[in-house]
């Protein structure tokens, strides 16, 4: 049995790098371990029933049971949504207080058919109460400040109960208004399951895109290395810039596969809505297919006519995205300095990466709706 363990480093290498080389160790280690995880005992079994089957089996059931169930299903989730909205408007009026006088009519209600020993505990009670209240008058400004506070507090929570009532109300009244157009919302939800039967391979489909993403995010990796380490020669500034260059290919390269698998699919559906489910067909949309033809053609038209459309969109993305990346990297370098006066700024750079993570997912929307079309 070996009993003592020795480090070995290799030529040329100094004290300060072993800390990466620990990191890249574990990252080896991790991946080993996970690969004899599957690969021994039921680890291959158990990846093949919970990773695969079950979940193309959720992804044909959960059609079948929105197809069967459409309408149960949102007029649930209606009536769980306004009951939300109940709950916060009370939660809301409990907070302001609204409900204090009610409670202490009832707790006297309820005292007062008590015995004689309840009464005296109350009345002693009621001195004690007293007694802090002469207190607080005697401590003067703070007693001030604390009912100021609470007064004010109170407030807002009126506030935002009447606002909450407010919205409560309308929301009640819009679904009672638009109750024509739920209808038609549960219509449509059934009328898109049935691309499941008719389009088999759209179950399939963003696997190929998943794998396309994830080489693209492991040319990223690798390319991220060479640039930060294989070129010493290069100036800090070179190198910031090189980084940040190549993050933002690898971004665009990822959300462009993003994108244009999404617009094959939108494609495919639009095409299988005109054609295979028109009305004068027999089978109505409704005949198994595989659906193969369909959504490789829509692939190649998506390559060969809107590329340059995918390209601009994922553009917009990518950079967004990579401005984000670099304020939070500008605030996590400012967050490790103790310094008093950059507190100003590192609120300035939080306040810019939550307007940038807001205008990323307000161009990832347009960009993603417009693709549709």
């Amino acid at each position: 049995v070996l009993t003592d363990s020795r480090s070995f480093r290799p030529a040329g290498s100094a004290s300060s790098s072993s800390p990466l080389m620990m990191l890249y160790v574990y990252w080896i280690r991790t991946a080993y371990d996970a690969a004899s995880g599957v690969s021994e005992g039921t680890g291959l079994s158990a990846l093949l029933i919970f990773g695969v089957a079950i979940p193309f089996a959720m992804a044909y059931l959960w059609p079948i049971f929105l197809w069967l169930f459409a309408r149960p299903v949102v007029i649930v989730l209606l009536i769980l949504e306004v009951l939300l909205m109940v709950v916060a408007a009370l939660f809301f009026m409990v907070k302001a207080g609204w409900f204090d006088a009610a409670a202490d009519a009832v707790a006297v209600s309820f005292n007062s058919t008590n015995s004689t020993v309840d009464v005296l505990n109350e009345y002693n009670n009621l001195l004690d109460r007293a007694q802090s209240a002469l207190d607080r008058v005697y401590n003067g400004s703070s007693s001030l400040l604390e009912a100021s506070s609470s007064t004010s507090g109170q407030m807002v929570w009126s506030i935002v109960a009447v606002v909450q009532i407010i919205l409560t109300i309308l929301n009640i009244i819009m679904l009672i208004v638009y109750r024509k157009c739920i209808q038609r919302l549960i219509a449509i939800l059934r009328e898109c399951c049935k691309i499941f039967r008719s389009l088999v391979i759209i179950v399939f489909f963003p696997l190929g895109r998943m794998a396309a993403q994830c080489a693209l995010l492991l040319y990223g990796v690798f390319g991220i290395y060479f640039v930060v380490w294989a070129w010493d020669d290069v100036a800090v500034g070179w190198h910031a810039l090189m980084v940040i260059g190549h993050l933002f290919v690898t971004i665009w390269f990822i959300t462009m596969a993003r994108a244009v698998s999404w617009t094959t699919m939108a494609g495919a559906i639009a095409w299988w809505f005109v054609r295979q489910n028109a009305v004068k067909r027999t089978c109505s949309g409704q005949c198994p297919a595989l659906g193969v033809t369909v959504m490789f053609s829509s692939l190649w038209t998506v390559l060969s006519r809107h590329l340059g459309s995918m390209a601009f969109g994922s553009f917009l993305i990518a950079v967004c995205w990579t401005l984000q990346l670099v304020l939070q990297a500008l605030e996590l370098s400012f967050s490790k300095q103790k310094k008093e006066g950059l507190w100003l700024l590192r609120l300035t750079l939080k306040c810019l990466v939550c307007f940038m993570e807001c205008l990323k997912r307000t161009v990832q929307f347009i960009s993603f709706y417009g693709f549709i079309y």
